[in-house]
């Protein structure tokens, strides 16, 4: 039956993982869960949809080339418009998934702390897993019968890179407004990011195999990021017999930094002992502007 509830939860995780759509990772219950010198290991999944914004320097430039129908160059006129700082608002959340290895250790019977190594990956970039990594803490302020008060402080480091899938001008907006007259507009972003979480609150032992847990919480993101944009369009005009062909291609860069939309929030959670010493954690989280699913899976030697 044991090896049957263990198999039950591992499916879970998979399924989790690959049914889902994260700057953000499971908190867990915000008291200390280890021994003194126990450690546990797990993997852990979350996905999110966080709102971003941040400020950007834009450069840009415009050419236009015309040509009659035998190929003559009748002009060629290049505009570069004077760089200029403006806000970059990310106009959907940022959806992004991350995956962790959770090596953690009981330092006293109130006092834990971990290690994240794993990878995380921005859907809406064209984009691979990047490499991501972190660290955690966690402490009992107050415990009576099964009631228990705590505080966790979390941090996460990554990055990602490639070219936004669909229509750029779905995906962010700001003073950079010209290239919606274009076509085949593409954006390549390249960003480094860092997040910290802080919350308090307690952790409820419903029954011998189920705790309860949330509170409130802060959430802060800052990075920075670069983009290269290019576009094209292409139009065609006959006058008296003549066919004249009108090429614009546009490009530009810009570079910024990056941070969250809201900061504060709140998070509900449940821990289920699959079996001894295998408690499975599944939680929600949200600010003003995100919303993050999760699930974890430790093993407790």
């Amino acid at each position: 039956m044991e090896k049957r509830i263990l198999w039950l939860g591992l499916m879970l995780m998979v399924v989790g993982m690959y049914s889902s759509g994260a700057f953000a990772t499971t908190m867990g219950p915000p008291t200390a869960g280890l021994d003194a010198g126990q450690f546990s290991l797990g993997p852990g999944y979350s996905t999110s949809d966080i709102g971003v914004e941040g400020d950007a320097k834009f450069t840009e430039q415009w050419k236009l080339v015309e040509v009659e129908d035998d190929g003559v160059v009748i002009t060629t006129t290049t505009t570069t418009f004077v760089p200029e700082t403006g806000k970059v608002k990310i106009k959907d959340e940022v959806d992004i998934d991350m995956i962790f290895a959770n090596l953690s250790y009981g330092i006293t019977d109130k006092l834990e702390a971990s290690l994240l190594l794993g990878m995380a990956d921005e859907s809406n970039v064209d984009s691979d897993f990047e490499f991501a990594y972190g660290f955690g803490a966690k402490a009992t302020f107050y415990e009576a019968a099964d009631l228990k008060l705590g505080a966790l402080l979390q941090m996460i480091w990554s990055s990602f890179e490639g070219d936004v899938d669909g229509d750029p001008e779905d995906f962010v907006y700001g003073p950079w407004l010209p290239y919606i007259e274009t076509v085949n507009t593409t954006d390549s972003w390249d960003a480094d990011y860092y997040q910290l979480k802080f919350a308090v609150g307690p952790t409820y032992k419903l029954t011998e195999a189920v705790l309860i847990y949330g509170g409130p919480f802060y959430h802060l993101v800052r990075g920075d990021f670069d983009i290269e944009r290019s576009g094209e369009t292409i139009e065609t005009e006959t006058v008296g017999g003549v066919t004249y062909t009108d090429t614009v291609t546009y490009s530009g860069t810009a570079s910024g930094d990056i941070e969250e939309q809201s900061n504060f929030g709140a998070y509900i959670g449940a821990q289920v002992d699959l079996a001894e010493n295998l408690p499975l954690c599944v939680e929600y989280q949200m600010t003003g502007d995100t919303d993050i699913f999760g699930a974890s899976l430790a093993y407790r030697f």
